[in-house]
């Protein structure tokens, strides 16, 4: 494997990204519910949604639910009150301490359902072929080294007439409307300026744990090799590995970066039912927690319904 510092691209060596992302999300365990808090509570409701839906279509009283990336299983447990036929608990992730995460959050609750949970890539899954009822995955696929090789996974371990359920990934179209980037420029600078006056004043947030946790993965990574121990890396360089497929990967913005879901059903999922494919957070990182936010997200979305910068896909496996 080349190291950083080497004749290389590290961002298209695969082994790195799921490298970095495994170690980044080793130490990011413990902080990673108080970190992502506003994405867990904004999705909730987008999940309970979605399993509302599936729980519809789905004939059987012994469903397998393989959750996709399964981080601190924010989506079983937002899915499974409202999918009381699943079985069986399938919690995948590169990382040992999210899936850790994961077993005592869903054991803790008293959720009814086997739960496993398999450390591996998702883009290859020690699986049967047919096994599943329902893959779901939150925020995921833009982390993945080969997301190709991770819609050809889904594909096959589906079982005929088996649901796919993807949330909250970025969507490439967005940056490509100059609306929306042009919003989304406004805000980064505000918010920039806003931070570095609190900064000025003393009144910034001291107790940011964010680079801490880039420096001990920096560190893990040169321990186990992954990256020369002389190699020249900050937190903005493990940001731009861990995001690796996100338009503002390590806090910039590639113009090429995120997923266009209309193309990705097309290479992916020709001849499945779509369910459900919709894009939203037309304002960015704006949380819609005030009727202005709310009210102007539902304005541009009826302007770009395709561009908003979050989007959602459920499609359905042929049943023969």
């Amino acid at each position: 494997m080349k190291r950083v510092g080497e004749e290389t691209t590290e961002r298209s060596d695969d082994r790195l990204v799921a490298a970095v992302n495994r170690v980044f999300h080793d130490v990011a365990a413990e902080y990673y519910d108080h970190s992502h808090g506003s994405i867990l509570v904004d999705e909730v409701k987008r999940w309970q949604g979605i399993a509302k839906r599936i729980g519809r279509l789905l004939d059987g009283n012994s469903l397998r639910l393989l959750d996709l990336g399964a981080g601190t299983g924010f989506v079983p447990n937002s899915v499974l009150p409202h999918l009381p036929r699943v079985q069986q608990i399938i919690a995948v992730d590169i990382s040992q301490e999210m899936l850790k995460r994961t077993a005592d959050k869903l054991h803790g609750l008293g959720i009814r359902p086997q739960v496993s949970t398999v450390a591996c890539d998702a883009s290859k899954q020690p699986l049967a072929s047919g096994s599943i009822s329902i893959v779901t995955a939150n925020s995921v696929l833009h982390h993945v080294p080969d997301p190709n090789a991770c819609m050809r996974e889904v594909r096959r371990i589906l079982e005929p007439g088996g649901i796919f359920a993807l949330a909250h990934e970025p969507n490439r179209r967005a940056p490509r409307n100059p609306v929306l980037l042009g919003l989304h420029l406004v805000h980064r600078v505000s918010s920039k300026l806003a931070r570095t006056a609190l900064h000025i004043l003393g009144a910034g947030n001291k107790g940011t744990r964010k680079p801490k946790i880039h420096t001990e993965v920096i560190r893990r990574l040169r321990a186990e090799g992954i990256i020369a121990k002389d190699s020249q890396v900050d937190a903005k360089w493990v940001a731009s590995v861990v995001d690796v497929h996100s338009p503002t990967a390590g806090q910039g913005l590639l113009r090429e970066g995120g997923f266009d879901p209309y193309a990705l059903v097309a290479q992916h999922f020709a001849g499945w039912e779509c369910i459900l494919l919709e894009t939203y957070s037309h304002l960015g990182t704006l949380r819609p927690v005030n009727p202005l936010v709310r009210t102007g997200n539902a304005l541009l979305k009826r302007l770009f319904p395709r561009c908003g910068w979050s989007f959602a896909l459920v499609v359905r496996k042929p049943s023969t």
